[in-house]
């Protein structure tokens, strides 16, 4: 009976296993530690904010997540000061992948390499716009 009940848990593991390891979309874009790869930067600092406090700036503002990437902060000469991004713009896409919160931003990031191109969805004074530009080698 022991050995039944041992031989269940380990088989019951094991399908566990097996069905977390198909799951790829989702572990697709979490962020990953790449300690030795050169990380490319947009030059934007970012913080989260909930879209109801966004609405009291932003009437004009749609969105069914509850929080949202506010700039706060574009560095000079960077790729993103270049590529037209402005303190007080809503960061909503990185290359066509929804961005909510730092996690959503850090991970896409860091599948790009310097060099390569990128396109930022934002929201601005009422409109969303999309911009474009190279990530510094």
């Amino acid at each position: 009976m022991i050995r039944v009940r041992a031989a269940s848990a380990v088989l019951l593991t094991l399908l566990a296993l097996l069905v977390l390891s198909c799951n790829k979309p989702y572990k697709e874009f979490q962020p990953i530690d790449t300690p030795n790869l050169p990380r490319p930067e947009l030059g934007l600092r970012v913080k989260v904010v909930r879209v109801e406090d966004i609405l009291r700036m932003y009437k004009d503002f749609v969105s069914e997540d509850q929080q949202v990437l506010l700039v706060s902060k574009v560095k000079p000469g960077q790729p993103a000061e270049k590529a037209g991004v402005q303190e007080g713009d809503l960061l909503l896409r990185i290359d066509a992948n929804k961005v909510t919160g730092m996690r959503d931003a850090l991970a896409v990031m860091q599948r790009k390499l310097p060099g390569e191109l990128f396109t930022i969805d934002i929201f601005r004074r009422g409109s969303n716009i999309t911009l474009s530009g190279t990530l510094k080698k």
